[in-house]
């Protein structure tokens, strides 16, 4: 087995315990991973965010590449519009780090991680890895709902 298919393993079964609500269990899940060192969150988070534009990508599967651009509409409790520079930091960088590899931009990602490595440090990587986390679940459920693909290293997790 492979380093990257061992991560791949590793962060399935987080997302797996995450999913099923064993809340005991997911914590020691995601202290694992979020308190790796920095190389393995960087690639911990880009695993996961290439997954989730993975999904993405298959939700407008039939529509010309050229004519997608991917964006976020954030909005506060009251469905008032939110700038992306108003989110919390490491919800910042998880959307932008999420926005650049679905609009096919993996250096302003990588630019992003090395931004949060250098301010925050390993913490703050766990915590944007916890947000890409979130919208994993989301698009998982969305995609088995609807019946879109889902990438194969997560396809265990499909309900």
């Amino acid at each position: 087995m492979t380093d990257r298919q061992a991560l791949r393993n590793e962060i399935a079964r987080a997302v797996a315990t995450v999913r099923g609500g064993d809340q005991e269990h997911a914590v020691t899940r995601l202290a694992k991973l979020t308190e790796a060192d920095e190389p393995v969150m960087r690639e911990s988070v880009l695993e996961l965010v290439g997954a989730n534009v993975e999904m993405l990508h298959a939700s407008v599967a039939g529509v010309a590449t050229d004519a997608v651009e991917f964006a976020v509409d954030g909005q506060d409790d009251d469905g008032q519009p939110v700038p992306i520079d108003e989110f919390e930091p490491s919800q910042r960088a998880a959307t932008r780090i999420m926005l650049a590899l679905a609009n096919d931009r993996p250096d302003d990602a990588e630019l992003q991680l090395d931004i949060v490595a250098a301010s925050a440090g390993p913490s703050e990587l766990g915590l944007v890895f916890v947000h890409t986390l979130c919208w994993t679940l989301e698009l998982l459920d969305i995609c088995e709902e609807i019946g879109y693909d889902i990438p194969t290293w997560l396809r265990p997790l499909a309900a």
